[in-house]
């Protein structure tokens, strides 16, 4: 199994205006993604939108990204959530098929559950597809938290090789890690504009969404901090960056942060007023600019 470490990159999913996979667009980004230092990419996760794709699309672009990671011997965590547990256990089983490193689940959304029974959620997937699995905790999205009991009693039973942990609740990284270093799971953290933070913690990398604009730049904090350096330049860099891309909601911040380094992303999936358009444009605008002082091409 290639380690789950360093920096994964939440792959991006550009689409047409109808919901079409723009294929030329998303090989020609996973190519520059993969050309960097990356270690991994997650597949179909909160970045890359997969709400909105079909199951369909979802495989396709699966088999796609294991291909390309397989060949350069890079990890692939595959985004396996959904909520008809069907459809998590079919996505997963295609997904260990595949030669995913993983499969990632968030808890399922809409209906409220007891932390008991997300638990035997998390399980019968693991159980159904064989596949080693990573809870992926993302509050803001699923309205509930994974709570440490229901990670331990998964980890009872099922091949629990990691939890990433997304959204505001940046100190429950320290009661991760510390369950993980009983239980033997690694955390990785989608707070990757606090990569030396949560470096330093222990984490063991992130999970990344502007990994998909400037790879290379954290890729460097990372190795830096492997060798005990910091990275004052790029921090601040991601810093600014970070300030300036959250003038828009996401995932259009990441989407800004793509369109500025040159690459296309496809149309929005869902409907856009003409007010975000301008501001999402001003956003690209400004992020350009910085690009190019920051010496990034």
């Amino acid at each position: 199994m290639v380690g789950l470490e360093g920096i994964y990159c939440a792959l991006w999913t550009p689409t047409d205006a109808k919901g079409n996979i723009l294929w030329q667009v998303f090989e020609k980004h996973l190519a520059f993604v993969l050309g960097t230092p990356v270690r991994g990419i997650m597949a179909l996760g909160s970045t890359g939108e997969f709400v909105h794709l079909t199951l369909a699309q979802r495989k396709q672009i699966l088999e796609r990204v294991a291909t390309e990671c397989q060949a350069r011997g890079r990890g692939l965590i595959a985004n396996v959530s959904d909520i008809q547990i069907r459809n998590v256990i079919d996505l997963a089983r295609h997904a260990k098929q595949a030669g995913a490193t993983c499969i990632s689940v968030l808890a399922p959304w809409y209906y409220a559950l007891e932390q008991r029974d997300l638990a035997e959620f998390f399980i019968e997937v693991a159980f159904a597809s064989e596949a080693p699995l990573a809870l992926y905790n993302y509050p803001e999205v699923t309205g509930k938290k994974i709570e440490l009991e229901t990670i331990e009693k998964v980890a009872e039973r099922a091949n629990l090789v990691a939890v990433k942990q997304s959204g505001a609740d940046f100190a429950y990284h320290k009661d991760l890690l510390k369950l993980g270093q009983q239980l033997g799971f690694l955390v990785m953290s989608g707070s990757d504009t606090r990569l030396e933070e949560i470096l330093g913690l222990g984490c063991s990398g992130s999970v990344s969404g502007l990994a998909n604009a400037i790879p290379e730049v954290l890729c460097e904090i990372y190795e830096n901090f492997r060798k005990g350096l910091t990275s004052p330049k790029q921090t601040a860099l991601v810093a600014e960056l970070s300030g300036q891309i959250n003038r828009v909601l996401f995932p259009f911040n990441v989407k800004a942060a793509i369109a500025a380094r040159g690459f296309e992303t496809g149309a929005p999936k869902m409907p856009v007023s003409s007010e975000t358009i301008a501001t999402y444009e001003g956003v690209v605008s400004g992020v350009k600019a910085l690009y190019q002082s920051a010496g990034v091409r």
